[in-house]
């Protein structure tokens, strides 16, 4: 095995010890959809009632609305 072979497979030895210890460190990627307690994920295939189609969930978000009321 050649020196420049050598150095290659050991660059590559590390860079995947490295992506393993950050894999690890890192833990599992929450979707924003779950951190927020929406009931329908990315990916679900839903079904409209109204309209009689089926869709997919491409994205989940919450809003605030606020009424503003009759000035006294």
């Amino acid at each position: 095995m050649s020196e420049l072979a050598r150095v290659l497979e050991r660059v590559r030895q590390t860079r995947q010890a490295q992506r393993a210890a950050i894999a690890a460190a890192a833990g599992e990627m929450s979707c924003p959809e779950r951190r927020l307690g929406c009931a329908l994920m990315p990916g679900t295939i839903v079904f409209d009632t109204v309209t009689g189609e089926e869709g997919e969930v491409i994205g989940g978000t919450r809003e605030n609305v606020v009424f503003p009321t009759a000035r006294r």
